[in-house]
């Protein structure tokens, strides 16, 4: 019991029992679990799997008590990712190659989960999806619709965007889906080891982000996507739109590591990062400028990284 007990395995059971118990609130919690299980296994040594067994069976038992064991399995496959990402660290994966394997195993635990999780209740999942985005933005066009504050051109152009919309999501779902298991991977594997080089660094599995740098040839990514879009038509066009997706969202990943970079090289005092953070967030275009500088870093190597792999940050 006093094993059991432990302070760690206390606050990954809470980590782990708070998205089951209300996802209303705390459903956005059940996106960065890997972070307490990885940082406890990279931190913590042999402990490691005693810990995080105990406070795995402390969010079960609480998942018994508000019967919603389902989502125990659900949760669990953010534990296979910090395993995953723990694992490469240890064979001395560069954090692209690390976040790479994150990715085939949460997309992989994710699709086991949902195809599961669909026999047993006897529905296709992906269907399932599309039919609710779908009645959602058709009940967003019968309120618009139904509100006599609005003129009547208005209506008529809202209505036309959205069922713009509503025939262009399924098109690119299956991209917006690859896309959330690669964005879900890089929070947990960034958040997990910006804390171990805050509070372990002896124990931090890669270099500060401002060094993360994605492989060159992944640029035929971006080439390959974009010539599908040009000149394919139907499936393969929607496929091209898809790979576009995907490389965006890594170059957009490698522009944010080169913003990171030169704050740190600058100095910048932190009140000044939140406030350019949030510019760049809210901007229209400046995510997207992060994701063309990301992809010119490519070329231009601004960092100097694969001449000076070694050298700290200054």
């Amino acid at each position: 019991m006093q094993t059991l007990l432990q302070p760690q395995s206390i606050l990954i059971g809470i980590a782990f029992f708070l998205p089951i118990a209300s996802p209303p609130l705390f459903g956005w919690l059940s996106g960065l679990l890997a972070v307490p299980v990885f940082f406890t296994l990279r931190a913590t040594g042999e402990r490691a799997n005693i810990l995080i067994r105990n406070g795995l069976l402390l969010a079960g038992c609480g998942a018994l008590v508000v019967r919603r064991l389902e989502m125990i399995f659900f949760v669990l496959s953010l534990v296979a990712l910090a395993y995953g990402l723990h694992r490469s660290a240890r064979r001395g994966d560069d954090p692209a190659v690390a976040g790479g394997k994150g990715v085939l195993i949460l997309g992989g635990a994710w699709l086991l989960f949902w195809t599961t999780y669909g026999l047993a209740v006897s529905i296709n999942p992906y269907t399932h999806l599309v039919t609710s985005l779908d009645g959602a933005f058709g009940q967003i066009d019968a309120l618009y619709s139904q509100s006599s504050e609005i003129p009547a051109e208005t209506v008529l152009q809202i209505r036309m965007i959205i069922e713009e919309i509503r025939a262009f999501i399924p098109r690119l779902l299956p991209g917006l889906l690859a896309a959330t298991v690669i964005m879900t991977v890089w929070l947990n594997q960034t958040l997990g080891n910006g804390l171990l080089l805050r509070y372990c660094p002896a124990r931090a599995a890669w270099p500060p982000y401002g060094r993360w740098r994605l492989p060159e040839r992944l640029v035929w990514l971006v080439i390959g996507g974009a010539t599908m879009v040009l000149v394919g038509q139907g499936t393969i066009k929607d496929t091209g739109l898809w790979i576009l997706l995907v490389s965006g969202l890594l170059y957009l990943f490698q522009g944010l590591a080169l913003f990171v970079y030169f704050l740190e090289k600058w100095r910048m005092p932190i009140y000044l990062r939140l406030l350019l953070y949030t510019i760049l967030a809210i901007q229209s275009y400046g995510l997207l400028l992060l994701a063309v500088f990301g992809l010119a870093d490519t070329w231009l190597d601004v960092r100097k990284l694969s001449k000076n792999t070694d050298k700290e940050l200054p």
